[in-house]
């Protein structure tokens, strides 16, 4: 009988000596290590709180996984994408709130996404110091199109770069840019409305 994998209710047997391996344990196998990696990537790439992160990247992999078997998809390219694209959008609410921060790929820094204005104001600057906070990203991707979410996820949050994130997916490198164009404006209207919230308390407080 073989061992299984369990988060809540959902159960996703792993092949053991018992039987032969099916189509699905065959894509648990294949996709299983890639996606608890990249949850790892998002949730903590630094690794300095991996026995919080650990679980939690356990978790989205088991999820993401579990829905593979409901839709009953076998050992595929296209199985294989549509994993990681669920795992990318279970990692979203994973990171609300969530204080870290990491480091945008050298493709898709601040100029890459940020617009002229905000760019000359320097808007975003410390993403290039500092890292992109992800409840910032988690907040801009509210509402984005489901495409658009998981690339940010995979090419921000992981920090891939945008050709890896088309592989990982099933998308070409026009879809992956065009998503990224989506994105920054997100992200540039999010800064935006900071600003117009932040400045007027920023003035009250010097006022005092």
């Amino acid at each position: 009988m073989g061992q299984s994998a369990t988060v809540s209710t959902q159960t996703v047997e792993v092949p053991g000596a018992g039987r032969a391996p099916s189509e699905f344990d065959r894509l648990f196998a294949r996709t299983y290590p890639a996606v608890v990696g990249l949850a790892r990537r998002v949730l903590d790439r630094d690794g300095v709180a991996s026995s919080a992160s650990e679980p939690i990247a356990d978790e989205v992999a088991v999820e993401a996984l579990s829905r593979a078997r409901v839709h009953h998809l076998g050992d595929t390219d296209r199985a294989a994408e549509r994993t990681v694209g669920w795992a990318a959008e279970l990692c979203l609410d994973r990171i609300i709130g969530h204080p870290g921060r990491v480091a945008l790929p050298p493709e898709v820094g601040a100029d890459r996404l940020l617009s002229a204005d905000l760019l000359e104001d320097g808007v975003g600057a410390e993403w290039d110091d500092h890292g992109l906070a992800l409840w910032e990203l988690q907040e801009a991707l509210a509402g984005a199109r489901r495409v658009d979410r998981r690339i940010a996820v995979l090419c921000l949050g992981c920090g891939l770069p945008p050709r890896q994130v088309g592989a990982l997916l099933g998308l070409d490198d026009r879809a992956v840019s065009a998503g990224l164009d989506r994105i920054g404006v997100r992200l540039s209207d999010r800064r935006r409305v900071s600003a117009e919230v932040e400045s007027p308390l920023d003035a009250r407080l010097g006022d005092q």
